[in-house]
């Protein structure tokens, strides 16, 4: 679950702030503005929601009081997640989640501007079931406020999100050869496309997709080989939905600028050589609101996978409350491998990876 959280980057959000529904006068006197995230997904064992606190003050600088823990947590929340069944306004389960310290998850926070410790989130342990809805509902007992959100679950079952080149081995190898320029990576499947939100399963609305390439530094003077893996996360990519279906294609020549801005050239021409063993890939898809949070906000560098969400655009109902609750899945494909020839070849005579030194395994 390396991937399942998305940390918020307050302050960015706060300094730029366009919300949809609110709009805050950054000369105001100090406020507090409570900032959620959280993405419910099925094929996960636990689901984490992080809720933080922004701060406008016109006499202290945000970022010196993003540094300080105490100003960032609420001291005294309550935070329940309701399962309900479309149609019935009554939970079948009321669940109140507990506060856990995230280091000791195996999620430490990125060091930056914030501060890293303490690290904290809410933790939901309950399976999800597909057909159902999770609403979100936070109390603070000191203040009274109620936030609250509501999202359906992306069904995993293959008739829902399936990806045919994950299942079938020929389709594995695949080829960026210079002979094939306009060629592209493809992937395709099935998906349950996006309907009315306001009922269950979710649908899909967005796909994404992050690539880990497995490669090995060989040294010919020693014989020994070195391991390495670098990931691809949110390549650009073509991606279309059909009725039911979906394609998702990355340009050929994409793979050349990842390669030449993430593999170091060789040292040595006659003795460093790399060797590119295999890739696995994630696509994840999301559902509607995460959809409509890219529209509004534009986040191109924001991402399912991502380490910052820009809470622009909000579907959290309450009070001075920002944060995106919603749903997404993904599916793993593992085996893929380049094509020894001619893409190997292609590689080495390419100028931008030709220092890369590739070689054949």
């Amino acid at each position: 679950m390396k991937r399942t959280l998305l940390y918020i980057s307050c302050l960015a959000g706060i300094l730029s702030l366009a919300s949809c529904s609110e709009k805050f006068d950054v000369a105001a006197p100090y406020k507090s503005v409570t900032v959620v995230t959280a993405f419910l997904d099925l094929s996960d064992t636990a689901q984490y929601i992080r809720i933080e606190k922004g701060f406008l003050d016109n006499d202290k600088s945000a970022l010196d009081m993003a540094k300080i823990a105490d100003s960032s947590y609420y001291s005294d929340l309550d935070v329940k997640i309701k399962e309900m069944i479309p149609q019935n306004p009554n939970p079948v389960n009321v669940y109140t989640l507990p506060l856990v310290d995230m280091d000791k998850e195996g999620y430490p926070k990125a060091d930056g501007a914030f501060f890293t410790s303490p690290n904290m989130a809410y933790k939901f342990k309950q399976p999800l079931v597909a057909a159902h809805r999770y609403r979100l509902v936070i109390t603070n007992n000191k203040t009274g406020e109620v936030d609250s959100a509501e999202t359906a679950i992306i069904d995993t079952a293959y008739q829902n999100f399936s990806v045919t080149e994950f299942m079938f081995p020929q389709a594995k190898t695949i080829s960026i050869a210079h002979k094939n320029p306009n060629n592209k990576f493809s992937l395709s499947g099935n998906v349950t496309p996006q309907g009315d939100s306001t009922q269950a399963p979710a649908g899909i609305a967005v796909l994404e997709g992050v690539l880990d390439f497995y490669y090995r530094d060989s040294f010919a003077n020693t014989g020994t080989t070195v391991s390495h893996v670098i990931e691809w996360s949110n390549p650009p990519a073509d991606i279309s939905f059909h009725s039911t279906s979906f394609e998702y294609k990355i340009q050929n020549t994409a793979f050349y600028d990842f390669f030449q801005a993430n593999i170091p050239a060789s040292d040595d021409i006659r003795n460093r050589f790399r060797i590119i063993d295999s890739f696995q890939v994630h696509l994840y898809a999301g559902s509607y609101d995460y959809y409509i949070y890219k529209q509004v906000t534009g986040a191109q560098t924001s991402s399912l996978t991502g380490g910052e969400i820009k809470p622009l655009y909000s579907n959290i109902r309450g009070g001075t409350v920002l944060g995106l609750y919603s749903t997404r899945v993904n599916k793993l494909g593992t085996g893929f491998k380049l094509e020894i020839s001619p893409t190997i070849d292609s590689l080495r005579a390419d100028p931008r990876t030709y220092p890369i030194n590739f070689t054949r395994p």
